[in-house]
């Protein structure tokens, strides 16, 4: 049930918010604009603050936590792209098509449909991509320890939103100011658009809590 609860809340974050992951990589490469992006990337900072180490101590409120960890190979490189060319020919990843049709979008139910159909043909088959050459799984947290697991993810995660800001100043001349709100106070919070910024911050949060809850992360 808490679960269940948490999942609302992460929903309700990203429709407020518009918080779509491949509407963000959409802007960057089209318009040249990576304020979504680099929302995305502290999203994904703030998460591994918390997740690194509590994958090297363990869960302080009891019971097991675990990363998803996997190995890097050909399955992977295949399996990006087509999930990729698909979100962007959909409009959604599979968080974006769902909270677009709790949002009340019925072209984006095409976009579910498909992605259950992509879904069950993919399980139908996928020991034959699991046996594709890939690398062994690596977990920076275990390969580097805490501190520099976090300083591995933290310079990599800076060095994408740094090439983001050179290319939008680039293309534009300045980084795109954030645009002003129609609502504000409660008309806002029940209503939206939420702030990027601190959407990512509250996704990251609920993450976090998914992870010592269920014992693995969203």
């Amino acid at each position: 049930a808490v679960l269940y609860g948490l999942g609302g809340l992460l929903g309700i974050a990203l429709y407020h918010a518009s918080f779509g992951f491949p509407g963000g990589w959409r802007r960057f490469s089209v318009e040249k604009r990576g304020r979504a992006l680099r929302a995305q990337l502290l999203m994904i900072g703030v998460a591994a603050a918390a997740f690194i180490p509590l994958l090297s101590i363990g869960n302080p409120f009891g019971g097991s936590v675990v990363g998803a960890v996997a190995p890097v190979g050909m399955s992977v490189l295949i399996g990006a792209f087509l999930f990729g060319l698909g979100m962007q020919l959909g409009g959604g990843c599979g968080s974006g098509t769902l909270f677009t049709v709790g949002g009340g979008s019925a072209r984006m139910l095409v976009t579910l449909v498909f992605f259950i159909i992509g879904a069950v043909i993919g399980t139908a088959h996928l020991p034959m991509w699991l046996e594709l050459p890939s690398l062994p799984p690596m977990s920076v947290g275990r390969e580097f320890g805490v501190a520099g697991g976090l300083a591995v993810t933290f310079g990599g995660l800076a060095l994408i939103a740094l090439i983001t800001v050179l290319v939008e100043k680039r293309a534009h001349g300045s980084l795109e100011v954030m645009p002003v709100a129609p609502r504000s106070g409660a008309a806002r919070l029940f209503h939206g658009p939420w702030p990027l910024v601190w959407t990512g911050l509250l996704l990251a949060g609920l993450n976090v809590a998914t992870l010592l809850i269920a014992g693995h992360p969203w």
